[in-house]
Protein backbone atom coordinates (compact mmCIF):
# COMPACT_ATOMS: atom_id res chain seq x y z
CA UNK A 1 0.00 0.00 0.00
CA UNK A 2 2.76 2.78 0.78
CA UNK A 3 4.89 1.71 -2.53
CA UNK A 4 1.52 2.23 -4.43
CA UNK A 5 1.00 5.51 -2.33
CA UNK A 6 4.27 7.11 -3.01
CA UNK A 7 4.19 5.90 -6.75
CA UNK A 8 1.16 7.64 -7.23
CA UNK A 9 2.52 10.67 -6.00
CA UNK A 10 5.57 10.64 -7.65
CA UNK A 11 3.58 9.43 -10.82
CA UNK A 12 1.11 12.79 -10.07
CA UNK A 13 3.99 15.53 -9.15
CA UNK A 14 5.70 14.28 -12.68
CA UNK A 15 2.43 14.78 -14.66
CA UNK A 16 1.93 17.80 -13.01
CA UNK A 17 5.33 19.65 -13.79
CA UNK A 18 4.62 18.39 -17.57
CA UNK A 19 1.67 20.03 -17.82
CA UNK A 20 2.81 23.13 -16.02
CA UNK A 21 5.95 22.97 -18.53
CA UNK A 22 3.33 22.60 -21.88
CA UNK A 23 0.82 25.16 -20.63
CA UNK A 24 3.65 27.70 -19.56
CA UNK A 25 3.47 31.10 -21.52
CA UNK A 26 6.75 30.87 -23.22
CA UNK A 27 9.23 27.99 -23.06
CA UNK A 28 12.24 26.29 -25.40
CA UNK A 29 12.30 23.06 -26.34
CA UNK A 30 15.47 20.77 -25.33
CA UNK A 31 18.75 22.12 -26.50
CA UNK A 32 17.15 24.80 -27.59
CA UNK A 33 18.01 29.02 -26.23
CA UNK A 34 15.36 31.49 -27.49
CA UNK A 35 14.89 35.54 -27.09
CA UNK A 36 11.83 37.17 -26.40
CA UNK A 37 10.75 40.96 -26.25
CA UNK A 38 8.10 41.25 -23.42
CA UNK A 39 5.45 43.64 -23.48
CA UNK A 40 7.11 45.91 -21.27
CA UNK A 41 10.51 46.02 -23.42
CA UNK A 42 12.41 44.00 -20.99
CA UNK A 43 14.86 41.38 -23.19
CA UNK A 44 14.44 37.80 -22.17
CA UNK A 45 16.76 34.77 -22.93
CA UNK A 46 15.57 31.09 -21.72
CA UNK A 47 17.32 28.44 -21.89
CA UNK A 48 17.23 24.71 -22.51
CA UNK A 49 13.76 23.11 -21.69
CA UNK A 50 12.92 26.29 -19.97
CA UNK A 51 9.52 27.83 -18.97
CA UNK A 52 7.75 30.58 -17.74
CA UNK A 53 4.70 32.62 -17.48
CA UNK A 54 4.02 36.20 -17.23
CA UNK A 55 1.66 37.98 -14.89
CA UNK A 56 1.72 41.91 -16.08
CA UNK A 57 -0.47 44.05 -14.55
CA UNK A 58 -0.83 48.15 -14.03
CA UNK A 59 0.15 47.77 -10.75
CA UNK A 60 3.24 44.97 -11.02
CA UNK A 61 5.34 42.74 -13.19
CA UNK A 62 5.95 39.48 -11.96
CA UNK A 63 7.52 36.60 -14.13
CA UNK A 64 6.83 33.07 -12.74
CA UNK A 65 10.04 30.89 -13.40
CA UNK A 66 8.26 26.97 -14.08
CA UNK A 67 11.41 25.55 -14.93
CA UNK A 68 15.08 25.74 -16.86
CA UNK A 69 16.83 28.89 -16.82
CA UNK A 70 16.79 32.58 -17.97
CA UNK A 71 18.69 35.69 -18.78
CA UNK A 72 16.66 38.93 -18.45
CA UNK A 73 17.52 43.10 -19.00
CA UNK A 74 15.02 44.11 -17.64
CA UNK A 75 13.26 47.42 -18.75
CA UNK A 76 12.48 50.33 -16.47
CA UNK A 77 9.35 51.28 -14.81
CA UNK A 78 8.85 53.02 -11.54
CA UNK A 79 5.55 52.36 -11.55
CA UNK A 80 5.60 48.80 -11.86
CA UNK A 81 8.48 46.68 -9.89
CA UNK A 82 9.55 43.17 -11.89
CA UNK A 83 9.87 40.36 -10.24
CA UNK A 84 10.92 36.79 -10.88
CA UNK A 85 8.80 34.23 -8.71
CA UNK A 86 10.41 30.64 -8.19
CA UNK A 87 9.24 28.53 -5.35
CA UNK A 88 11.98 29.46 -3.14
CA UNK A 89 12.48 33.18 -3.71
CA UNK A 90 11.10 36.40 -5.31
CA UNK A 91 13.76 37.89 -7.22
CA UNK A 92 12.97 42.47 -7.20
CA UNK A 93 14.80 43.82 -10.10
CA UNK A 94 16.36 46.94 -8.84
CA UNK A 95 18.36 47.31 -12.01
CA UNK A 96 18.70 45.86 -15.07
CA UNK A 97 20.63 42.62 -16.16
CA UNK A 98 20.71 39.19 -14.07
CA UNK A 99 20.62 35.23 -14.46
CA UNK A 100 18.39 33.19 -12.30
CA UNK A 101 18.77 29.17 -12.92
CA UNK A 102 16.11 26.88 -11.16
CA UNK A 103 16.76 23.62 -9.54
CA UNK A 104 14.60 20.78 -7.68
CA UNK A 105 14.66 22.27 -4.47
CA UNK A 106 16.54 25.46 -5.27
CA UNK A 107 17.57 28.63 -7.06
CA UNK A 108 20.59 30.95 -7.88
CA UNK A 109 20.74 34.08 -8.87
CA UNK A 110 24.05 35.68 -10.60
CA UNK A 111 23.70 39.37 -10.89
CA UNK A 112 25.26 41.20 -13.96
CA UNK A 113 24.17 44.73 -13.70
CA UNK A 114 23.14 46.66 -10.64
CA UNK A 115 21.01 44.88 -8.23
CA UNK A 116 18.83 42.84 -7.07
CA UNK A 117 16.48 42.53 -3.95
CA UNK A 118 16.11 38.53 -2.98
CA UNK A 119 12.94 37.63 -0.34
CA UNK A 120 13.17 34.14 0.40
CA UNK A 121 10.23 32.39 0.35
CA UNK A 122 10.95 30.06 3.56
CA UNK A 123 9.55 30.74 7.00
CA UNK A 124 12.28 33.12 7.67
CA UNK A 125 11.56 35.63 4.56
CA UNK A 126 14.69 36.59 4.52
CA UNK A 127 15.64 39.49 2.69
CA UNK A 128 19.32 39.84 1.02
CA UNK A 129 20.39 42.84 -1.60
CA UNK A 130 22.49 41.22 -4.13
CA UNK A 131 24.84 43.23 -6.19
CA UNK A 132 26.99 43.55 -9.38
CA UNK A 133 29.17 40.46 -9.35
CA UNK A 134 27.61 38.45 -6.66
CA UNK A 135 25.57 35.19 -6.81
CA UNK A 136 23.39 33.59 -3.64
CA UNK A 137 21.38 30.80 -4.02
CA UNK A 138 17.45 30.26 -2.21
CA UNK A 139 16.26 26.53 -0.83
CA UNK A 140 14.28 25.57 1.63
CA UNK A 141 16.30 27.23 4.59
CA UNK A 142 16.47 30.27 3.22
CA UNK A 143 19.30 32.26 1.62
CA UNK A 144 22.99 31.00 1.24
CA UNK A 145 25.86 33.82 2.18
CA UNK A 146 26.69 36.12 -0.89
CA UNK A 147 29.70 35.02 -2.64
CA UNK A 148 31.89 36.57 -5.71
CA UNK A 149 30.61 36.08 -9.57
CA UNK A 150 32.89 36.61 -11.85
CA UNK A 151 30.60 38.38 -14.50
CA UNK A 152 32.92 38.23 -18.05
CA UNK A 153 32.97 34.43 -17.01
CA UNK A 154 28.66 33.88 -16.23
CA UNK A 155 27.93 35.88 -19.75
CA UNK A 156 30.32 33.74 -21.81
CA UNK A 157 28.87 30.61 -19.99
CA UNK A 158 25.62 31.85 -20.95
CA UNK A 159 26.54 32.22 -24.16
CA UNK A 160 28.14 29.06 -24.71
CA UNK A 161 25.88 26.86 -22.95
CA UNK A 162 28.37 26.37 -20.19
CA UNK A 163 27.18 24.95 -17.17
CA UNK A 164 29.74 26.83 -14.34
CA UNK A 165 30.36 24.20 -11.31
CA UNK A 166 31.33 25.44 -8.06
CA UNK A 167 30.56 22.93 -5.53
CA UNK A 168 27.39 22.19 -7.80
CA UNK A 169 25.57 19.12 -6.42
CA UNK A 170 25.54 16.63 -8.86
CA UNK A 171 21.56 16.03 -9.15
CA UNK A 172 21.48 19.84 -10.16
CA UNK A 173 23.73 19.24 -12.51
CA UNK A 174 22.35 15.95 -13.98
CA UNK A 175 19.47 18.09 -13.51
CA UNK A 176 20.80 20.57 -16.45
CA UNK A 177 22.08 18.27 -18.40
CA UNK A 178 19.08 16.63 -18.66
CA UNK A 179 17.57 19.81 -20.31
CA UNK A 180 20.27 19.67 -23.18
CA UNK A 181 19.70 15.74 -24.26
CA UNK A 182 16.86 13.31 -25.56
CA UNK A 183 18.48 11.07 -23.60
CA UNK A 184 16.43 10.40 -20.24
CA UNK A 185 18.15 10.67 -16.73
CA UNK A 186 17.13 8.22 -14.03
CA UNK A 187 18.96 9.44 -10.41
CA UNK A 188 17.60 9.16 -6.95
CA UNK A 189 18.03 13.72 -5.71
CA UNK A 190 18.49 12.82 -2.56
CA UNK A 191 21.05 9.84 -2.76
CA UNK A 192 23.44 11.56 -4.55
CA UNK A 193 22.47 15.15 -3.44
CA UNK A 194 25.91 15.00 -1.39
CA UNK A 195 27.91 14.75 -4.58
CA UNK A 196 29.33 17.96 -5.52
CA UNK A 197 31.03 18.85 -8.91
CA UNK A 198 33.09 21.55 -10.27
CA UNK A 199 34.37 23.05 -13.26
CA UNK A 200 33.36 23.97 -16.52
CA UNK A 201 30.52 21.62 -18.60
CA UNK A 202 29.52 22.18 -21.79
CA UNK A 203 25.92 21.01 -21.92
CA UNK A 204 25.81 20.50 -25.37
CA UNK A 205 28.62 18.06 -25.77
CA UNK A 206 28.45 14.39 -26.20
CA UNK A 207 26.51 13.34 -23.12
CA UNK A 208 28.53 10.04 -22.58
CA UNK A 209 31.60 12.12 -22.88
CA UNK A 210 30.46 14.62 -19.99
CA UNK A 211 29.00 11.81 -18.04
CA UNK A 212 32.93 9.76 -17.89
CA UNK A 213 34.09 12.91 -16.79
CA UNK A 214 32.01 12.75 -14.01
CA UNK A 215 33.21 9.23 -13.21
CA UNK A 216 36.68 11.14 -12.95
CA UNK A 217 35.43 13.31 -10.25
CA UNK A 218 33.58 10.32 -8.52
CA UNK A 219 34.83 7.09 -9.73
CA UNK A 220 32.25 5.78 -7.09
CA UNK A 221 29.52 6.79 -9.43
CA UNK A 222 28.00 3.78 -11.59
CA UNK A 223 26.34 4.75 -14.84
CA UNK A 224 24.06 1.94 -16.68
CA UNK A 225 22.53 2.27 -19.77
CA UNK A 226 18.96 0.73 -19.91
CA UNK A 227 17.94 1.62 -23.33
CA UNK A 228 19.42 4.41 -26.08
CA UNK A 229 17.50 6.68 -24.41
CA UNK A 230 17.19 5.98 -20.53
CA UNK A 231 20.59 6.15 -18.34
CA UNK A 232 20.21 5.35 -14.48
CA UNK A 233 23.11 7.03 -12.39
CA UNK A 234 23.74 5.79 -8.91
CA UNK A 235 26.23 5.17 -6.39
CA UNK A 236 28.29 2.57 -5.01
CA UNK A 237 28.61 2.99 -1.41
Amino acid sequence: MLCLSVGAAGYIAHNSAVFSYYTADLKTDTGEMQSFILEDGSKITLGAKSAINLDFKSEKRQINLVQGDLYIDVAKDQNRPLIIHTPQADFKALGTRFIVHQYASSSTLSMLHSKVETRSSSASHALKVVQQGETLTADAQGLSEISALSIPSAELAWQKQQILADNLPLPDLLTRLGRYHHQYLVFNHSALSHYKVSGVINAQQDLDKTLSLLLVQHPQLKIRKISSHVIAITANE
